[in-house]
């Protein structure tokens, strides 16, 4: 036969009940065979306890601001996110106890899972939280959720905060090494050299989502060089074209990051060494460090790279032409989402 299981929440209030139940009982008997005065007036604060308890728990909740405080919102990798929880009291009463939830997120590993929180009368109570933050990419981190028990804890109630509790930081991805030789980067040059002598031509904007070079033409007009006439375009169309900037065209190539995977091909068994629900925080961040990797190679093989990454609302363009262009790209990738 299967066993039930029982929440510890359950567990929790049941024992809580009870015990209160039992009190009850005992100062009955008190009051029935030792004195009944005493037993019945304990009897009746007993009852009436819990009453005024909720009561209070419930003034003082007005009283109550809770809020966040983290310094940056920017790290690299190994560092640690310290933020503080802070509970304000402008109440003559100590506050009830405060329950705060933190959040969890894949990929970064939280130490606290929750906390009961008190402040004195009219005083402030500050908790410190620290997050490792060891894989790249955007998180949030703070409070999930706040509840307010009652001064004997028997009750418990939802409390909503007038300030967000939750803030969203950013892991800045490294660059992986990757070799000039590297299939990766042997295909793409190859393909840029194959292009540069085709037939056809085609707008940059199409031949870099294809990750190619590309360049515009247009209509020759007196002044252009000769040099610049794509005679075999114009042969085709039957008057002059010009290529723009082809000596820069020809050195510039169009890497993608495809922000969308498929989660259910992923087999987690090839990643031994991280929990089940971090690995696709890691897929992502391989994906980025790689995407960087091809990009700082090919900015060493003398090319210009136009970088396309999705923001969220659409692919964003950066162009990637030295270290500094590479660092910007490196931190703006930090923000970026996948979806699978």
């Amino acid at each position: 036969m299967k066993r039930k299981k029982i929440s510890k929440k359950k567990k929790y209030y049941g024992f809580l009940i009870d015990n209160y139940v039992a009190s009850l009982a005992l100062l009955l008997v008190v009051a029935l065979f030792v004195d009944a005065n005493i037993g019945f007036y304990m009897m009746y604060a007993f009852i009436l306890a819990p009453i005024v308890s909720l009561l209070l728990a419930f003034v003082a909740r007005k009283y109550i601001k809770v809020h966040i405080e983290v310094d940056e919102d920017y790290y690299t990798k190994g560092e640690v996110c310290t933020y503080r929880v802070v509970l304000k009291n402008s109440l003559f009463l100590p506050t009830p106890p405060v329950m705060v939830t933190f959040h969890k997120e894949s990929g970064i590993s939280n130490k606290h899972d929750k906390v009961f929180m008190f402040a004195m009368p009219f005083g402030k109570r500050v908790v410190t939280c620290d997050v490792p933050l060891d894989t790249a990419g955007p998180y949030e981190v703070g409070i999930d959720s706040l509840a307010v028990c009652d001064y004997l804890g028997i009750f418990r109630f939802r409390y909503k905060s007038d300030k967000d509790c939750l803030s969203r930081v950013y892991v800045i991805p490294d660059i992986k090494n990757i070799s000039a030789h590297d299939d990766m980067i042997l295909s793409s040059v190859s393909a840029a050299e194959a292009e540069d002598d085709a037939e056809d031509t085609v707008t940059s904007s199409v031949m870099n989502f294809r990750g190619l070079p590309g360049y515009d033409t247009r209509e020759y007009v007196p002044g252009d060089p000769v040099k610049r006439i794509n005679w075999k375009l114009s042969a085709r169309k039957g008057s002059l074209y010009v290529r723009l900037d082809d000596e820069v065209s020809s050195k510039t190539l169009g890497v993608i990051l495809d922000p969308v995977f498929y989660s259910d091909g992923i087999d987690t068994e090839n990643y031994p060494l991280i929990r089940s629900e971090d690995v696709l925080a890691k897929i992502r961040e391989e994906a980025m460090e790689t995407y960087l990797g091809v990009i700082r190679t090919l900015l060493m093989l003398s090319y210009t790279v136009n970088a396309y990454y999705y923001n969220g609302h659409g692919y964003e363009e950066l162009k990637v032409t030295d270290e500094k262009t590479l660092e910007e790209l490196r931190i703006s990738l930090a923000s970026v989402y996948f979806y699978g």
